[in-house]
Formats: C-alpha cells, structure tokens, sequence
C-alpha cells in the first residue's frame, strides 16, 4: 500500500497585536472568518497525503473572546492542503455577524507554514448608534 501519510500540520493562531480591540480601545468579541483562496479552476479544498479524501470547509470561524483569539482552533498549513497554491484570508466579524473589517473582498492573501500563525489586525472601527432611537408602542403599557 505504500508509505504511511504524513499527518496534517495544523498552526495555533495569534494576533498582532496580541489582544484585539476595538479602535476605541475596548476589547473585542466576534470571530475572525478564515477563509481559503484557491487557485482558478478549483472549488474544493482537500487535506493531501491521505487515503480517504478528505474535504475541508473553505472558511473556519475562529471566536475571539475579550480580545483574545482562541489559541486551541487549528488551521492547516497551506502545503498541508490540495490544490496546491492556497492562501488565507482573515475577516473580522462581531457576534452580530458584522463584517468589521476589512472591506468585503479586500482582505490580503497570507500562507501558514508553522506551528503559530499570527494575524496582523486591521483597524476595527467602533459601531456607531442609529439616529432613529426606538419608540415603544403605546399598547405595550399597562
């Protein structure tokens, strides 16, 4: 049957800088969307060196909590991964499923290739309110 496959490396994330924030300064909760580009012509990314195909999810959400990004989510180094010539991109969601940052569709392509890959954080900008504050419907009161 041949050689034994290598296993899969998967790398540990961490963000530049180390805790995430809001640009106002508070800490952030949401995730960071990790998102598989592949090369033209191919939709589907697979784990290589396997016997049974393996198909992988094009995007991995990662929580981030308090500004801190879950450290125990893996995600496969890019010559782990069939088509070869695979990046990543990352996007800052909230919990309200918000796209954050960056622009859709402008996020920069990176590889992973070792055991701690770190996340350059963009800025993300603070919400602001609505200038429509709600009103309560006067049958809602006793």
């Amino acid at each position: 049957m041949g050689t034994t496959p290598n296993l899969p490396r998967a790398a540990q994330l961490s963000t530049i800088p180390a805790t995430v924030t809001w640009q106002s300064g508070q800490n952030f909760d949401g995730y960071v969307w990790m998102g598989l580009v592949l090369p033209n012509g191919y939709s589907q990314p697979t784990l290589v060196n396997s016997y049974i195909v393996q198909q992988l999810p094009n995007f991995t959400k990662v929580p981030i909590v308090n500004g801190a990004i879950d450290n125990t989510t893996g995600v496969f180094w890019n010559s782990d991964i069939d088509p070869p010539g695979t990046h990543y991109v990352a996007y800052f969601m909230d919990n309200n499923n918000a796209l954050i940052a960056p622009s859709s569709g402008t996020a920069t392509p990176f590889s992973i290739g070792g055991s701690v890959a770190t996340i350059t954080v963009p800025t993300l900008p603070q919400p602001v309110y609505s200038a429509a504050a709600p009103v309560p419907q006067t049958s809602t009161f006793p």
